[in-house]
């Protein structure tokens, strides 16, 4: 990148030095620094029990920062998840209440008396009950490091928001999956896993009026989008599932992103089944359109943003431009007024940037179109103003 004129430098200079202690400091948004935790039932402190989780723990954010769930082909991954404290930043345990062991070892009670009537178990074979809990926390720049070297794609830490509709139909009669409904409980928890931020709405008049049940099971576009807006989320996940009289599952999925609708069948043996393949479709959507992939070229734009009249918003913008996971590098190359100038290097092209962007509602775009920026000697300017949200 050429260098630039620097206006007002001596100013920035004093603002970056101020907050952060050295100017310009690199920091994820709280958002990116919870994907590369995970949180994991442990039967006791022993090294072997650790190590285990280590492994397991390694491969749940592996799964949730590349998008991918089999890396059985990987040598690097392989190698990685041999030796997964090479990626660990810290972990802690944490104790169970008694009400959470009672359940667990009711649980793993029947387990192990179901798993009794397929093969003689003795007692050294028995399974144990969770006891305690392990937290961790992994390196974003290490994980992301490992993703390159076995040329999986980096699924972006600012992910589109999802509101989801589904209608079940059991054979007997149809309903809508509400905040109210136990299938919710598993959906909510296989989007966390996956690491997408999802949301399922109120179901109340107001909607039913827009998006009746019938509307939802023909998958109704129009009304589906009407009903979303009141929500406000940067994408929609509609889906009709029913149970056949063999008792298999089948499901279509309608998948509403900036403009684009994809339309999927999924079939399974349970509903549980089908919710995991509505997530997994569109988590693939996500990282095919926001991933980065391994060859990836890089790029140079230069941000002109207004409205930055304030320490409190000089700071917001440069953190929130830093937490991006496209952006390499960030320099501050003038200040003048309410005005602040950045150059920016980062993977992929400007307009997977500009929607990232977008999607923090931290900067809102004043160009009308998008930019491409990619092997351009001298970069575009692209204008925005910093949100007053």
């Amino acid at each position: 990148m050429q260098p630039f004129a620097c206006c007002n430098i001596f100013r920035v200079l004093f603002f970056g030095f101020m907050l952060f202690g050295q100017p310009f400091c690199a920091q994820a948004s709280p958002a990116a620094e919870h994907l590369y935790e995970a949180s994991l039932l442990a039967i006791d402190q022993s090294e072997a029990e650790r190590q285990k989780l280590l492994h397991e723990g390694l491969e749940k954010i592996l799964v949730r920062i590349s998008g991918q769930t089999d890396f059985h082909e990987n040598a690097v991954i392989a190698e990685a998840l041999g030796n997964p404290d090479a990626y660990v930043q810290q972990f802690s345990y944490g104790s169970l209440s008694e009400l959470e062991k009672a359940a667990l070892k009711e649980e793993t009670d029947k387990k192990n008396q179901l798993e009794s009537k397929s093969r003689t178990l003795n007692k050294q074979h028995l399974s144990l009950p969770p006891t305690i809990r392990i937290n961790l926390s992994f390196s974003p720049e290490s994980i992301k490091s490992l993703l390159r070297r076995a040329k999986l794609p980096i699924w972006p830490g600012n992910r589109p928001s999802v509101l989801v509709w589904v209608v079940i139909d059991n054979g007997v009669s149809r309903r809508q999956l509400s905040q109210s409904d136990q299938a919710q409980v598993f959906l909510l928890k296989e989007a966390n896993q996956r690491g997408l931020p999802i949301m399922l709405p109120m179901n109340d008049l107001k909607d039913q009026v827009i998006l009746g049940t019938n509307r939802l099971w023909d998958l109704d576009q129009a009304a589906i989008t009407e009903a979303s807006q009141r929500y406000g989320e940067d994408s929609v996940l509609a889906g009709r599932v029913s149970q056949t009289a063999t008792g298999q599952w089948q499901g279509n999925w309608l998948y509403l992103l900036k403009g684009q609708s994809w339309l999927i069948e999924s079939s399974g043996d349970d509903l549980e089944e089908l919710l995991r393949q509505g997530v997994s479709e569109v988590v693939k959507v996500q990282v095919q359109r926001y991933g980065i992939s391994p060859d990836s070229h890089t790029g140079n734009v230069i941000l002109a943003i207004s409205g930055v009249d304030s320490i409190q918003g000089y700071a917001n913008t440069l953190l929130f431009l830093k937490s991006l996971d496209p952006v390499k590098s960030l320099q501050v190359i003038g200040a003048n007024g309410s005005l602040l100038r950045c150059a920016l290097e980062f993977d992929g092209d400007s307009q997977m940037l500009r929607e990232l962007i977008t999607l923090g509602h931290v900067l809102v775009s004043e160009d009308p179109v998008a930019v491409e920026s990619v092997g351009v000697a001298t970069p575009v300017t692209l204008h925005y103003r910093l949100s007053a949200e």
